[in-house]
């Protein structure tokens, strides 16, 4: 949809559209505006006339000598005088069609025009008459009315007109940032003075008029202190300011719009009694809340109980972007990280922000301390009622029940939430061990758990069989078969033993469990692994050290048959197999994590195992935290310290950070995926152990950007990494009301602003570094050796608003414990202002 206007390169400034989309008039830089009238299509909506240059039936231009158009509004009178239109330049508001233009013969158009002349403010009248016919005609646009507002001219322009409709009265309403006057139709015409007022509580930041209200006396307005208004016109009673809803603390920014909503979004249903507020502008974190009103906000009489339900959706605003960076901040245990800094914002809002690109974890629930770093297990009986934690370390291993707890809101509904219970010891399970696999067994109520001595079924209340092993260094279970790799000093002696359970009757003696199958290995196993083939038959992997992965088909009667040897992908000693993942079942699609942090997507075709791709992730072991049958849409990897993630349907792409929202570097030791009765279908829950504590994280379905702010209270101007100090050097503009230093530094690591002392060495005695006028234009670092040794100073180019004069300083700096010590160690004053400083190297 669209079309351009030919020949109107200066169009553009103000926009005002007539109600039922017959005309559009536009105003532009040369004191001119231009009307323009359209031809109606059958559907009688604007999206459907302005479909192509034949639709445009007529022109005409308004030319203001000497005078600056401000905004303008067009008024209808007559039997659709509720239905005018609304202007708050320079948006276009939604368009109200009541009824069919063609068949509203006695209404008159009239554009209402805010213009600057001679340091007056002035309203021009004009009257847009059109044909009786089928198509809207311009005939002679003919001016009907001014009048000169008596409002001073520099403190009370005003910001907004609202066109408003009193039963067959219109109007105009100017809103300042003091007050609104209402301008009528009469007024305009007639010349008359006295105009009905009223002060504004507050600085006004937008106005809005829905277009699923047909009371057009009615429309709404934000201020500075984040009030919503309803604002009701009326000849008799004049303005009435209802204060609609609060948000402390919430910036609305300079432009909203106000929406019917319901369960499935918003809606044209004025009978709903939910609203959706959606706001943006002026370096605003913009967004959309949903707040209920009983007895909606057409009614007219008292304040209706409003009651807001939460935000929908908030957005990011950065805006302006003066300088930015991509950082490496080195990190022995971590590897590095390329991260990107950028100077964000002005004023009170200006900020380093870093952003980066992955999937948002937050901290859904918080549990005990962990002083070591225990391996973490989840399982989940088979009809979902039950599901537990396990916590293992190589003493003891510890069981939580995962609850559901109910509170009730302060609106009646109710709101889940998870609680971890311990499991007293006495359930039945080894306490004393370290688990190494732990799972239900299918259709029971009955576990299966393996310890590094031994293997025991148990119905959690305190019955449990167990079938003592010796030295088992890790296992895995799938249905009723259990797969237990040993370990001994001899490496001719290691093997995986494949047992089955047969029974879960307690009668059976030493029955319930019998040994079905012995591997016998050259090498220390690294993992075992049972997956599902497309035939529905059971494989399974076994890693060694060698390195290799040998993998088995496991019958019904669960004898292991070798089918195939894993060598040829492992091209390094180093490259020893550590954890597997089933990517497509129906394709043989796998991605092996390996010990050195690298990890390799295969595909088994004809029993090859090929090679798509190897990667280098960390240099941690690989471990993945889903299980195969229960993966979830997104597959997560644990390794230095930190989860990553892969797209479940394109594990060739590199995969994705996960960005945990809180203050401190998340350090992640162990993770298991996490199962959670209530999940809201917008997030994966993993059980994490974070910088030694227990933790749920919740983690979204998809990547998107998140930004991490540091807020300076100033307009940042330009950054610099100093990798010697560890700190972003920040030079702010400077400001008339904030005494704050020109030169800040941030730790990008731990995203804090860095304490400093500036002390002049040039000047002993000067108490101030700066000169209140003084801009920092030039921000970089300079490396000095001498006799093997590097020394590091930060230069700064500066200069003095309005006089032809700046300084360069030579700064050193160093960082201690109490943040960081700066020094002017020289200073000169140059004969103009500094914008750049580079070093030189002699040749």
């Amino acid at each position: 949809m669209g079309q351009q206007v030919t020949g109107a390169n200066d169009l553009g400034l103000n926009i005002a559209v007539e109600s039922h989309g017959r005309f559009i008039a536009v105003s532009d830089s040369n004191k001119r505006v231009r009307i323009m009238a359209f031809g109606l299509s059958d559907d009688n909506s604007l999206a459907s006339i302005i479909d192509s240059r034949q639709d445009i039936q007529s022109r005409h231009t308004i030319s203001i000598g000497g005078g600056v158009v401000l905004n303008m509004a067009f008024l209808t009178t007559g039997s659709t005088a509720y239905n005018t239109s609304t202007s708050m330049s320079p948006k276009i508001a939604p368009v109200a069609s009541q009824g069919d233009p063609r068949t509203t013969g006695g209404d008159d158009v009239y554009l209402v025009l805010l213009y600057a002349v001679s340091r007056k403010l002035k309203l021009n009248m004009y009257k847009v008459p059109y044909g009786q016919r089928e198509f809207s005609y311009i005939h002679d646009i003919g001016l009907c009315g001014t009048f000169t507002l008596s409002l001073d001219f520099k403190e009370e322009i005003p910001m907004y007109m609202v066109p408003v409709s009193m039963n067959e009265s219109s109007a105009i309403v100017l809103v300042t940032k003091r007050q609104l006057l209402l301008v009528t139709f009469l007024d305009i015409m007639s010349g008359h003075r006295i105009l009905t007022s009223a002060l504004l509580p507050d600085y006004p930041l937008a106005v809005h008029q829905s277009p699923y209200n047909k009371d057009r006396s009615v429309f709404y307005l934000t201020t500075k202190d984040s009030h919503l208004y309803r604002v009701k016109v009326s000849e008799m009673r004049g303005f009435e300011l209802l204060s609609f809803k609060h948000w402390p603390g919430r910036d609305l920014g300079s432009s909203f719009v106000l929406q019917p909503y319901d369960d499935e979004g918003p809606t044209s249903d004025i009978n709903s009694d939910r609203l959706l507020i959606t706001f943006g502008g002026d370096l605003c974190c913009g967004g959309s809340m949903v707040f209920n009103s009983v007895g909606m906000i057409y009614d007219d009489g008292e304040q209706a109980d409003i009651e807001e339900e939460g935000d929908v959706d908030i957005y990011d605003n950065w805006a302006p972007i003066s300088d930015f960076k991509p950082i490496n901040i080195q990190s022995t245990s971590r590897g590095d990280s390329l991260e990107l800094f950028a100077c964000t914002g002005l004023h009170h809002q200006g900020a380093i922000t870093q952003f980066r690109h992955g999937i948002r974890a937050s901290v859904f629930l918080q549990g005990p301390s962990m002083t070591e770093a225990p391996q973490l297990y989840s399982m989940q009986s088979h009809d979902g009622l039950e599901s537990y934690l396990i916590v293992s370390l190589p003493w003891k291993t510890t069981l939580y029940l995962v609850e559901q707890s109910t509170i009730d809101e302060q609106n009646g509904q109710e709101a889940y939430f998870p609680q971890l219970s311990e499991v007293p010891n006495n359930c039945g399970i080894d306490y004393k061990n370290e688990t190494k696999a732990i799972s239900f067994l299918p259709e029971t109520k009955f576990v299966i758990q393996v310890t590094s001595s031994q293997i025991l079924l148990t119905d959690l209340m305190g019955s449990s069989k167990r079938f003592d092993v010796t030295r088992a260094s890790c296992a895995a279970i799938f249905k009723s078969m259990v797969a237990v790799a040993f370990y001994d000093e001899d490496a001719l002696s290691n093997k995986v033993v494949i047992y089955s359970i047969n029974s879960v009757n307690y009668e059976d003696g030493d029955n319930w469990i019998e040994r079905k199958s012995v591997v016998l290995m050259s090498h220390p196993v690294s993992f075992v692994k049972f997956t599902e083939r497309k035939d529905n038959g059971i494989n399974l992997f076994i890693g060694s050290y060698e390195p290799r992965i040998d993998v088995y088909h496991i019958d019904n009667d669960c004898d292991a048959r070798l089918v195939l040897e894993i060598k040829n992908i492992f091209t390094d000693e180093e490259e020893v197999p550590n954890d597997l993942h089933l990517q497509d079942r129906m394709l043989d699609r796998f991605i092996i994590g390996l010990r050195n942090g690298s990890y390799i997507n295969c595909v088994l075709e004809d029993m090859t195992m090929r090679l798509e791709s190897k990667k280098k992730l960390a240099n941690l072991p690989i471990q993945f935290v889903n299980i195969d049958h229960k993966p979830g849409p997104n597959v997560f990897v644990l390794s230095n310290g930190r989860l990553s993630c892969f797209d479940k349907k394109n594990f060739l792409e590199a995969p994705q950070k996960v960005v945990v929202d809180i203050d401190k570097v998340a350090d992640i030791r162990s993770a298991c995926q996490f199962y959670y009765n209530m999940e809201d279908g917008k997030h994966q829950f993993v059980a994490v152990i974070m910088n030694n504590r227990l933790t749920i994280l919740a983690l979204d379905l998809f990547a998107t950007v998140i930004p991490k702010q540091v807020h300076l209270g100033a307009s940042p101007r330009r950054m610099l990494y100093l990798e010697h100090i560890g700190a972003l050097a920040v030079v702010v503009s400077p400001s008339s009301t904030s005494k704050t230093s020109l030169l800040r530094f941030v730790d990008p690591k731990r995203m804090v602003e860095i304490d400093f002392r500036l002390y002049d060495a040039t000047s002993p005695s000067s108490k101030t570094c700066f000169q209140a006028n003084e801009v920092i234009y030039s921000l970089n670092e300079w490396s000095l050796k001498i006799d093997g040794n590097t020394y590091k100073f930060l230069l700064l180019g500066s200069g003095i608003k309005g006089l032809p004069e700046g300084k360069f300083r030579i700064l050193r700096l160093s960082r201690t414990t109490e943040g960081i010590k700066a020094t002017i160690q020289h200073s000169w004053i140059t004969a103009g202002h500094v914008y750049s400083v580079s070093q030189f190297e002699a040749l």
